[in-house]
């Protein structure tokens, strides 16, 4: 068994070959290109002076760049830090100083890219995507530069065991930094495409941004299940992502439950033939609510919401929101859950603290706090009844520890 998302990939590609592996609007990528572009990337990163265990900062909205840019930098060795769209300034500028970014990979054409990379002091260099003007300059490349290298070159692979994303979620007022290994990345997204993907062959339309723990799982599991991934950006017109998975034929969708709201709220879903799309997968507050709500309008339609703990590289759990769901859930396969160090079902009813573990789990907080004993704390509060079911309160974009409850959801452990 392969152990890192870049071995899965290879191997991926050694299976699927010329068929479709990304398609955003106007291009496609086969698995086999997607492979060479990020084997030329990581190879022009190195080359460029990345060294081994590098932070490097990702601001690009959905797209072939940032799947390429998030690949490209874990294949040099260096740690992708993702930057999700909704953080703010202040939020963008810690994040830069907390992790110490060497280098940015940047949209040219974004007002907060540009400002972003602008304020970018002379000690990180910046990859430009889309504007060649803006890139001038000694420390900084244009991404196009980056992928002339020779494509069937690629650096040493990284040990399954190193830090491969360092990823920062919201606690309370301020954000944390997760680091997650190549192994444990790996080991996430096969345990989500067994459970979400299981036939493979999935056309689908993602619209959940790959810079947050939800859409950067999903985006890994549809890649190691051989799908083709239609990357869409949220803050898209409704209508047009509706008319986008009608014309492509998408089987699956994978969005937030603020996107299905937006949904709900302004448009006939009757208007639009959506027969051949098999599935929804959503996370995001009000995950359950919204899913039940869609899966009324579309009679038949299997609604799945993700359970998020970006502690354990993302999704933990699946539950059903159609009219055969009962709110119960399912743990991912390799995910092993419990309350309290010792609360195991055998043990009766009790409450605490949701732990957790798994190959999945991270190596432990950014800024030296390890993550310490084979189970994981998360944070959560949860509960376990004396028939076995642990429920949980989960939070945010399901991140763990700010405080919001979006509902309590029964998982047998």
């Amino acid at each position: 068994m392969t152990s890192t998302l870049l071995e899965r990939l290879a191997h991926a590609a050694g299976l699927n070959g010329d068929t479709i592996a990304l398609s955003p609007r106007g291009i496609s990528l086969s698995y086999r290109e997607l492979l060479e572009a990020v084997c030329a990337a990581s190879v022009s990163l190195v080359r460029s002076g990345l060294k081994p265990g590098e932070r490097i900062a990702i601001l690009l909205s959905n797209g072939a760049e940032a799947v390429i840019a998030r690949l490209a930098v874990m294949a040099a060795g260096g740690i992708a830090v993702p930057l999700p769209a909704n953080l703010s300034r202040r939020q963008v500028a810690h994040v830069m100083d907390d992790s110490r970014a060497a280098w940015l990979i940047v949209d040219g054409t974004r007002e907060d890219g540009r400002a972003l990379a602008l304020a970018c002091d002379g000690r990180t260099r910046v990859v430009w995507v889309g504007e060649r003007h803006m890139s001038r300059g000694g420390r900084r490349v244009h991404w196009d530069d980056l992928l002339v290298a020779p494509a069937n070159e690629a650096p040493p692979p990284p040990p399954p065991d190193t830090p491969a994303l360092l990823q920062y979620v919201p606690e309370g007022r301020r954000l944390r930094g997760i680091l997650t290994s190549h192994a444990a990345l790996a080991a996430c997204a096969l345990g989500v495409a067994a459970a979400a993907l299981p036939g493979g062959g999935e056309r689908v339309v993602q619209t959940a941004s790959f810079a947050t723990p939800f859409g950067g799982a999903m985006l890994h599991a549809g890649l190691m299940a051989g799908a083709e991934v239609m990357p869409r950006c949220e803050a898209g017109c409704v209508q047009h992502l509706l008319s986008v998975l009608e014309a492509e034929q998408a089987t699956l969708l994978v969005t937030t439950a603020g996107v299905i709201d937006s949904v709900l709220r302004r448009t006939v879903l009757g208007n639009y033939d959506l027969e051949r799309l098999r599935g929804i997968l959503l996370a995001g507050p009000g995950a359950e609510r919204v899913g039940r709500q869609v899966a009324g309008r579309l009679a038949g339609m299997p609604v799945t919401a993700m359970a998020i703990v970006a502690e354990a590289g993302g999704p933990i759990a699946m539950m059903r929101c159609d009219a055969d769901g009962d709110g119960s859930g399912t743990p991912l396969p390799g995910v092993e859950l419990c309350v309290g160090m010792r609360g195991l079902p055998d043990e009766g009813p009790r409450q605490g603290e949701l732990m957790l573990r798994g190959p999945a789990a991270m190596l432990g907080y950014w800024g030296g706090r390890e993550r310490g004993g084979e189970w994981l704390r998360t944070g959560i509060a949860a509960s376990c009844d004396a028939d076995g079911t642990l429920r949980m309160a989960m939070s945010g974009e399901a991140q763990a520890g700010d405080g919001r409850t979006i509902k309590t959801a029964g998982l047998r452990a």
